[in-house]
């Protein structure tokens, strides 16, 4: 008997292999175009589902370097035409770019030429392109998220204006006494 973390993580990498070729992409077109947008729209979010959970299970060192490495090549050698396999990059390297930039600079960097070219694609919509770029912001932040430092921004605001209200406070206490 196989162990449960053996089997998950196989069938996450089965579901990873098959993105772009699910079976339920066969018969779309037999349906109505709304309801091939919702089939599609479903599809992706479970590839997106599935890369996320792939780069939480890297994160807690059960999936190797080498295996997480195989996805983000398969991801990144995606076709001029298609750019289905953007997203899930974006995702996967946000989750895991920061254990990946200790583990091996050289491979990042790599990647990230990759990236580059993939972002200077003349047919590349502009949700892709800003969504490469922004994986392009977060890295030269060390992979720290923008929210972070806005909340961090917040942070400071929230105690600088504290210290003035205290300030106003012992200020009128002083001139009534």
């Amino acid at each position: 008997m196989l162990p449960f973390s053996e089997v998950l993580i196989g069938k996450c990498r089965s579901e990873f292999e098959l993105m772009g070729k699910e079976p339920e992409r066969d018969n779309l077109g037999d349906l109505s175009a709304e309801d091939k947008d919702l089939k599609l729209k479903k599809l992706r979010n479970r590839t997106l589902g599935n890369v996320e959970f792939i780069g939480e299970l890297f994160k807690k060192k059960m999936v190797d370097l080498e295996v997480l490495q195989g996805l983000l090549d398969k991801l990144l050698d995606t076709s001029p035409e298609d750019h289905d396999s953007i997203h899930p990059l974006c995702k996967l390297l946000e989750s895991t770019g920061k254990t990946l930039e200790t583990a091996s600079k050289e491979t990042m960097d790599a990647y990230f030429v990759r990236i580059q070219e993939l972002a200077a694609q003349p047919d590349l919509s502009s949700r892709y392109k800003f969504m490469l770029l922004d994986l392009k912001d977060l890295r030269g932040k060390e992979w720290v998220p923008r929210y972070v430092h806005a909340r961090h921004a917040h942070k400071i605001y929230t105690q600088a204006h504290t210290a003035v209200q205290q300030e106003c406070k012992r200020e009128r206490e002083h001139v009534r006494a």
